[in-house]
């Protein structure tokens, strides 16, 4: 039995199922729609969801050690990113000894690792993966048209009360700031005429349909990324 038999075998018999995968993004995706708790800094409650994605994801990996999340860890080992990310995050640490703050420094630097650490599951958690991809773009998909028929029906039900400008400029849905809305739909934007151009049928249309309520609540904010 050859070598590179024995190695496309385990490739193929370790991959992680494609419904974890599905389930691990949409928890991602799922931020967007999560409560806040009126918190004064949404992000904040935003990356302790994200932690929370990350441990869960760490814990499965943990139970299911195969030979795809080491060849992964070998791909990011040959990888410049990952070790200037490193290093990034070695000046951020040198940042606490002038910092005036030290409280908002481990804050910040506390999301900047939980960010690389998401980087790092999703490398491992997509190694392999680009047979789903059309199924990944639909999840994007569906993420999208919720986020953006979200928007549109509050903006439609705050407008009955307040002047459109003043409505307008409270389009923050569950970012807090009307740009990084706009930043979290033009993100999924590629992924939407992806869609466009590779699904069928209903799929196709659904996805038209989605591009464009994205593009409105877009320009509707009127934000920098529009």
């Amino acid at each position: 039995m050859s070598t590179d038999f024995v190695n496309n075998y385990f490739k193929a018999s370790y991959k992680f199922p494609d419904a974890i995968v599905i389930l691990f993004l949409a928890s991602i995706l799922a931020i967007d729609f999560m409560p806040y708790f009126k918190t004064a800094e949404i992000i904040n409650v935003q990356f302790l969801y994200l932690s929370v994605i990350n441990l869960l994801m760490g814990v499965y990996f943990y139970f299911n050690s195969n030979f795809s999340t080491i060849e992964a860890f070998q791909v990011l080992k040959r990888n410049y990113v990952p070790k200037i990310y490193l290093l990034f995050l070695f000046f951020c640490a040198l940042s606490f000894l002038p910092a005036k703050n030290t409280a908002l420094s481990i804050t910040k630097f506390t999301e900047l690792v939980i960010s690389f650490t998401l980087f790092i599951n999703l490398t491992i958690l997509l190694k392999d993966k680009l047979d789903i991809l059309y199924k990944i773009i639909l999840v994007v998909c569906i993420s999208a048209f919720f986020q953006a028929a979200q928007q549109l029906f509050y903006f439609k039900e705050i407008a009955k009360g307040i002047d459109t400008m003043a409505a307008l400029s409270n389009m923050k849905g569950n970012t807090g700031n009307i740009n990084i809305l706009a930043a979290s739909l033009t993100i999924k934007v590629p992924f939407l005429i992806i869609g466009i151009f590779n699904f069928t049928y209903f799929k196709r249309i659904f996805a038209v349909f989605t591009l464009i309520i994205v593009a409105l609540v877009i320009l509707l904010t009127g934000a920098r990324t529009a």
